[in-house]
């Protein structure tokens, strides 16, 4: 497939991020040379060839760029995007790239609040398996590919799709798979009802003869899908009358045994590794996707049992002794609930610390309550000073500190506070050998303290 336009030389600014990355090459693949730069660095093994600098400087703009890309997190006093402005260049973010990159493509976007980048991973396994051959953009590494972009020649793109201010909005979907929907990112959206206007109008983007797959348990996504146009399609794990119904049981090996009913009838039993009850319903809206179009069922069967997840969705890192290392991007309530059932189910009877960093001054500061009620339930946690995100931050400032309060913990539990990640490494370290596993929670930097812990 071909995008409607070409570029001789793209220039993207904040190469760093995982997006980016992915519309580097990207564009790569379409012909364009590429360079690009990033503040604290990247990681080679998942762009193309290019020249790439760390650190922003004007002079890194080539002058026959006629284009340049930059992520959220680059202001417009970027001396790079000054350097473009001088230079007449267009310049476009990540988002708006992506949506004219796969402009040209049968489009299915993997959109909500939780669960994103599993569902989106295994989409495309599962389509890869069925000989579908799609391309595909997840927001995390996934292991079988060793990339979040995986290039394939059929006329499907299955897309990632961030709600962060609208960025879905950019994409033509030709389907929509709608996981849930939460307050995610108060910085943006005012309210759920803010937030469920625009996810109404972008199930409106949908043509007629468009697909909408929605998770029949969330409240919220079967109210958005009441607006839709296109088709509608629907999964559960609570009712047998969804087009697709999965009940999940436990297996001898610590895996789980997964049974899935396909418009009524039984189809699929098999397992997987992977914790929690979150994990189903991503599987669940994974097949979803395959089943409405068309794919073959022997396709789950072959990726399920084999499949453990992708980078820091419950990524066991490695050993520090006898503790299991364990990272996770979990960063909302909910998701923090959630990974702490996983994390039980993972480790019966064991013992387990986290470590938690808040991500987002306004995030943390709107969602407290909430996030007071659910570190209340941790007996063992040690909570980091809240991160703060480059160019999203007000200047009233909160600490993560009373988040601990006088919670229910266990007599012997373990809930410290610490400022920074060189604290909560010491503190981690000084009870690591107590633990079963540790498992270090959180957007921004936090993997970097899962993985210093390793030996």
């Amino acid at each position: 497939m071909e995008s409607e336009h070409r570029y001789r030389h793209a220039h993207l600014v904040g190469i760093g991020g995982i997006g980016i990355s992915a519309v580097a090459r990207m564009l790569a693949r379409k012909g364009a040379a590429i360079s690009g730069s990033d503040a604290e660095g990247y990681d080679e093994r998942l762009l193309p060839t290019g020249t790439y600098n760390i650190g922003h400087d004007a002079d890194l703009v080539p002058k026959e760029t006629d284009v340049l890309v930059y992520s959220d997190a680059v202001p417009v006093s970027n001396p790079e995007r000054r350097r473009a402005d001088a230079l007449s260049i267009p310049q476009m973010n990540f988002s708006r790239m992506l949506g004219e990159l796969t402009k040209a493509y049968d489009t299915i976007a993997i959109s909500g609040t939780h669960g994103k980048s599993t569902t989106t991973a295994l989409t495309g396994l599962f389509f890869e398996a069925a000989g579908m051959d799609p391309s595909v953009f997840v927001g995390a590494v996934v292991p079988q590919w060793r990339s979040n972009y995986r290039e394939g020649k059929s006329r499907v793109f299955i897309v990632e799709a961030d709600e962060y201010r609208e960025h879905m909005m950019e994409l033509s979907p030709k389907c929509i798979v709608l996981t849930n929907l939460e307050l995610d990112h108060p910085d943006y959206y005012r309210d759920i009802i803010h937030l469920m206007s625009i996810f109404s109008g972008y199930i409106h983007k949908l043509p007629a003869d468009g697909i909408l797959i929605v998770n029949k348990d969330d409240h919220n996504t079967s109210h958005a899908a009441n607006s839709a146009n296109a088709r509608v399609i629907t999964y559960s794990a609570k009712d047998r009358s969804a087009d697709l119904y999965i009940k999940r049981a436990e297996a001898n090996d610590g895996s789980h045994s997964i049974t899935i009913w396909w418009k009524g009838t039984e189809r699929i039993q098999t397992t997987t590794p992977l914790p929690g009850a979150y994990n189903m319903m991503n599987i669940a809206a994974a097949s979803t996707a395959l089943l409405a179009h068309g794919g073959d069922l022997k396709a789950i069967e072959q990726v399920l049992p084999t499949f453990r997840g992708i980078g820091r969705r419950f990524e066991v890192l490695g050993m520090r002794g006898k503790t299991v290392v364990i990272s996770d991007y979990a960063h909302h309530p909910t998701a923090l609930a959630l990974l702490k059932e996983a994390a039980a189910e993972r480790f019966p009877g064991g013992k387990v610390l986290f470590a938690f960093r808040p991500h987002q001054q306004q995030r943390t500061r709107v969602l407290y309550d909430a996030y007071k009620k659910v570190i209340d339930t941790f007996d063992d946690i040690v909570l980091i000073e809240v991160y703060d995100v480059v160019g999203r931050e007000a200047e009233e400032r909160i600490s993560s500190e009373p988040l601990l309060g006088r919670g229910k913990r266990a007599t012997d539990g373990y809930s410290v506070f610490a400022r920074d990640l060189d604290e909560a490494k010491r503190l981690i370290l000084d009870r690591i050998n107590d633990y079963d596993a540790v498992v270090v929670v959180g957007a921004g930097d936090a993997d970097k303290l899962a993985r210093a812990l390793l030996p």
